[in-house]
This record gives C-alpha cells, structure tokens and sequence, in this order.
C-alpha cells in the first residue's frame, strides 16, 4: 500500500511515523545509517481490515532494500542520527498536510506552503505525486503555484496543471499582444494578482471574509519576475500539450520573457527549453 492511500487515515499516520522512528532508534545504537526517503517505506494491510474500526494493529510496517543504509563513518556529519529522525518527521508532515486538502479552498499557513514548495522541487519526493492533492490550497504563495503547476504538466496532466494557472490568476492567463514588452507584461500580470489579493484576501478589503497572516499576505504577491516567468512557461507548455493554435505564440513570449528575466537558480526543463530554443519556435519564426 502506497503512503498516499492512507492520506484519508490521520491515526494511521501518525503510528506509522512512530513505527519508521522506532525503526531507526532500532538501527542507530548500531552505528547503521538508514536514510529515509518516500519511495522507501512500503505499508501492509491485511485484505480483512476494516478501516472504520480504528485498530491500526494489523498494520504492517517495511523497509526494503536500502542502497543508502551503510555503517556510519567520519565522512558523516555528527548530527547524522537527528538528521535522518528529522527527514522522517519532514515526510510524514507533509502526509498529514495533505490529509486537510481537498476540492474546497484550504488556507494554509506561510512555512507550511513553503515546505510543501521545498518538497515538490525534491526529487526524492517525486514518488509521492502530491501535486495532485493540491490544487485546493487558496490562497497559494506563487512559488508554490508554479511548482504545483510545473509538476502536472510535467507528467502530462496539462488540464490540471492548467487549472493550477486559473485559480491563481483567478481566470484564464490571456495571451498578450505580440511585441509587448516583457516589462508590460510582468506588471500587468503582477497588478492583476495583487488586484485579487487586495479584493479577496486583504485585512484591509471591506469584501474580504477571509482573516490572513500579514506574513502570508505580503508573500502572496507575484513580485518576482522570474517566478511570474516560470508560470508563463507553463502556461505554454500547457498550450503545447494540448495542441492550441496559439502555442507558438506562447512559447514566443515566454522566450522573451526569459531572456529579460532569467533565473539565477538551477534550470527547469522549461527553462532550458526557453534558454535553447529546443521547440525550433523562434528558427521557424525567423524563416518566415
């Protein structure tokens, strides 16, 4: 049983993190590293449980093969054993968040979205495919946004991924003129989410029922180029996943988006593709 089908079983959760815990308090007094990562524990339940009744005894816990278990030597650092019972804690924290998320709006507080962003850039918890859960998270952070956003399109699931975009944006992204400039653009989408965050979030919104965090509030803002850039690139690879007649003009505007506003971090595949031209965009557009 995969972790992700026990998301709706809050108690199990919470005696599984004591059990994979008890397990490397097990394994540590002898000097025996075991990193934990997502793909790395595996859950029983026998086919005559019932959930209703509560009785998390039958669950059975495993830890297969571990390439990365070894004997601990000097090479580690010296917080080796409270590192890895801190990843434990790490991963089973963001399982009980997504126990709370759903089809209805959920707010979530700032450090918890940005844990959630940290998680979704980690590849090792690429196996949980958590994205899918959080579609639901409103208000979001717009780095959480584009992370949500680039991992569904990523595996192929443009229309959820395009629905990560609306929601943020609060409607459809509209195509802007082509020969505006990426300068204009960028703010004119920055005003729009700072428009919705006044109207429908703000302390200060007379049409707001939703009390915030001043924290959270301010990072709600698209005040980042380069992120803004991000979304757009998705928006366009989205375009090409569903083969829209505009997405050539998508990809053009998201190629000059990035040549104004390059990230400074480690490239995305979207990134990349933007930075190389790898679509042939911009060679079949000079070749007109």
């Amino acid at each position: 049983m995969k972790p992700e089908a026990l998301l709706s079983q809050l108690p199990h959760l919470d005696a599984l993190e004591e059990n994979v815990a008890n397990a490397l308090h097990l394994l540590h007094p002898h000097n025996i590293s075991f990193p934990v990562f997502p793909d790395q524990i595996q859950f029983s339940v026998p086919s005559t449980y019932d959930c209703r009744c509560g009785d998390i005894s039958s669950f059975r816990l495993f830890l297969p093969l571990n390439y990365k278990a070894r004997w601990a030597s000097s090479k580690l650092p010296p917080t080796w054993k409270a590192d890895e019972l801190s990843r434990v804690k790490s991963l089973f924290f963001i399982l009980k968040v997504l126990t709370r998320l759903g089809a209805a709006p959920t707010l979530l507080d700032l450090s918890t979205q940005e844990v959630l962003t940290t998680s979704l850039t980690d590849h090792n918890y690429v196996f949980l495919h958590h994205e899918d859960y959080c579609l639901g998270i409103a208000p979001i952070i717009p780095e959480l946004a584009h992370r949500i956003a680039y991992n569904l399109v990523s595996r192929g699931k443009a229309e959820e991924s395009l629905k990560a975009l609306e929601s943020f944006f609060n409607g459809p992204m509209l195509l802007p003129e082509p020969g505006t400039s990426p300068h204009t653009i960028y703010e004119n989408f920055a005003c729009l989410r700072s428009r919705i965050i006044h109207e429908k979030y703000s302390s200060s919104s007379s049409s707001s029922s939703t009390y915030l965090d001043p924290d959270l509030e301010a990072k709600l803002l698209l005040d980042s180029p380069v992120t803004f850039t991000r979304l757009f690139c998705c928006r366009a690879e989205i375009a090409t996943t569903l083969e829209e007649p505009d997405l050539e003009q998508w990809w053009l505007t998201a190629m000059n988006l990035h040549d104004e506003f390059p990230p400074s971090e480690e490239y995305t595949r979207l990134d990349t593709i933007c930075a190389t031209d790898m679509y042939g965009v911009r060679r079949r557009a000079r070749q007109r």
